[in-house]
């Protein structure tokens, strides 16, 4: 990865995604930021571990790498997790008797009937996870 970092020439042919240099990809849209939030609130390991770790600017994107030891904890950690689950339990946290909301990447609280469109996809994404851990693959995040 320090090679990504040095040349900067090695990400844009990731972000073309050029033939020789193919890969399996999991595009998030805009959902990232509601999407680990949202986990985070039950796996705040697995958010720790996948969420702008050391983060490095490349023109128009934020860029951070999760090492492979880090992309099976998180594929491990949430395993189990189910859209019901993480639906309840954001339903249960509580501060000073007020429900604890759920922030997007602009800080509005995210309504109950959007979880859907940020972690509708979570079988997808434990997955693409469980793909990468058990083929000792890092994850390249990029945002913009």
């Amino acid at each position: 990865m320090r090679k990504l970092r040095a040349h900067r020439g090695h990400l844009e042919k990731i972000f073309r995604a050029e033939n020789e240099w193919a890969f399996a990809r999991y595009d998030f849209e805009k959902t990232w930021e509601g999407k680990i939030r949202i986990i985070g609130k039950c796996y705040p390991s697995t958010r720790d571990r996948l969420n702008h770790q050391t983060c490095w600017e490349h023109p128009g994107y934020d860029v951070w790498v999760v090492p492979p030891k880090d992309v099976q904890f998180a594929a491990k950690d949430i395993a189990g997790a189910t859209f019901e689950g993480l639906l309840k339990w954001c339903n249960l946290l509580r501060r000073d008797g007020q429900r604890e909301y759920v922030a997007d990447a602009n800080g509005n609280a995210i309504p109950e009937e959007l979880f859907s469109y940020y972690v509708g996809d979570l079988e997808d994404f434990k997955a693409f996870l469980r793909q990468a851990a058990g083929s000792g693959h890092s994850l390249l995040f990029a945002t913009g």
